[in-house]
């Protein structure tokens, strides 16, 4: 995960802040060019939180410093501003999906659905390998951003931490496995051609020292030792 250049994160919204009055507000530190102001999708109320990119990213560089001095209001509520976390992987569910630990014992995959999708968005999937940890799948990467700005839940009675879900690496292939990825090795190539051509020269040489018998004492043989009576003339 890394920070957007001019993206910077707004929570702790009213619920009656509009994207518009949002983009009013900060359009006093800057030019901006975009405001992202998530809702649920059922009641289509405000989630209180969202992102706005400003054109310069030095406008919102000032906007996050000035924060940590003096907070920002709107609507009547104090905003938690920091700066936006974006995923730089290509890979959209990486951009979308959490990392959790701490759980609790007994916490389990609807407990996980259930709490994040009211505090946060909603869930795509829940996946809970061992206890005391899990991953959590947003429909929205917006979500997933959300969850890890605000870093830390309280669930069943457990302070559990947020993390970005890391891609996981390919271990790297061993030399064995390279040799039948890749084939043979050209060094062992070489001596087969060597020891095949050795081999077929002696046959040759064999072959001319002692020719092969002809085709009708072949048969006069194999009829004499496998069959127990003569081949009618044909």
């Amino acid at each position: 995960m890394s920070s957007s250049s001019g993206d910077i994160f707004v929570g702790n919204l009213s619920l009656f802040t509009t994207s518009y009055g949002l983009s009013l507000y900060f359009s006093q530190f800057g030019v901006v060019s975009s405001v992202r102001l998530l809702h649920h999708r059922d009641s289509l109320k405000s989630r209180r939180y969202g992102f706005v990119t400003f054109q310069n990213a030095r406008d919102a560089e000032k906007v996050v410093f000035e924060a940590s001095a003096v907070k920002h209001y709107l609507d009547g509520h104090a905003l938690d501003v920091k700066r936006a976390v974006r995923s730089v992987s290509a890979n959209d569910e990486v951009d979308r999906k959490i990392f959790v630990h701490g759980l609790c014992d007994g916490v389990d995959e609807g407990v996980l659905k259930k709490h994040f999708e009211a505090a946060v968005g909603q869930v795509e999937g829940v996946v809970v390998p061992k206890s005391g940890y899990a991953f959590v799948t947003f429909v929205m990467a917006d979500a997933a951003a959300f969850a890890i700005q605000t870093g830390s839940y309280s669930i069943n009675g457990c302070e559990v931490r947020v993390k970005a879900a890391k891609p996981r690496k390919r271990q790297p292939t061993s030399p064995s496995n390279a040799v039948g990825l890749l084939g043979p090795h050209p060094f062992e190539m070489y001596y087969f051609n060597v020891f095949y051509s050795q081999a077929m020269s002696q046959q040759l040489t064999l072959q001319q020292k002692s020719p092969l018998p002809t085709a009708a004492a072949a048969r006069s043989s194999y009829s004499a030792r496998f069959i127990p009576y003569p081949l009618k003339n044909e």
